[in-house]
């Protein structure tokens, strides 16, 4: 296993033998998970809208990404052009989390629990099915081994 990184909060490594980016907790590849893994810090699923969950709506906001935990990652850019990086960032995405109603917080925070249980399924059947395919492709090596030792014995193993 190569050096670990991370992706939205989630520890990632290179697997050679694939030469794919998997992540660390279930082995399963980034490519074909990023758009459903929950962040790493918050472990809450995008918005529908693709927004990170922590900031989804945030007014003004053209893009915005919270940084998952990495500070100098965060940022927002806004309609009017503007764009503020970094703790700068964060410090502006904590005001606007602490000025949102109560009732919208709560609402949204049941919808996410649903949808998280929902996820956290999804990726324990992917997990398992990868893991799977995985042991198929071994069995696979030893079918074709015993193949190749039949070719050079045409009678059949000895």
């Amino acid at each position: 296993m190569s050096k670990t990184k991370t992706d939205r909060g989630n520890s990632i490594y290179l697997d050679r033998s694939e030469g794919q980016w998997k992540y660390l907790d279930d082995g399963l590849p980034v490519v074909a998970f990023w758009h459903i893994k929950p962040c790493g810090i918050c472990n809450k699923a995008r918005s529908r809208d693709w927004h990170d969950p922590c900031i989804a709506n945030l007014p003004g906001a053209v893009n915005a990404c919270c940084g998952h935990g990495v500070v100098d990652k965060a940022y927002a850019k806004f309609e009017d052009g503007s764009c503020i990086e970094g703790a700068e960032a964060v410090d502006h995405f904590k005001e606007y989390r602490a000025s949102l109603e109560e009732a919208s917080v709560e609402e949204n925070s049941e919808l996410t629990s649903i949808h998280r249980k929902e996820l956290a399924s999804l990726l324990k059947v992917a997990a398992a099915a990868y893991k799977l395919k995985d042991a198929l492709r071994d069995h696979e090596d030893v079918v074709r081994a015993l193949n190749l030792e039949m070719v050079k014995h045409p009678n059949g193993l000895q």
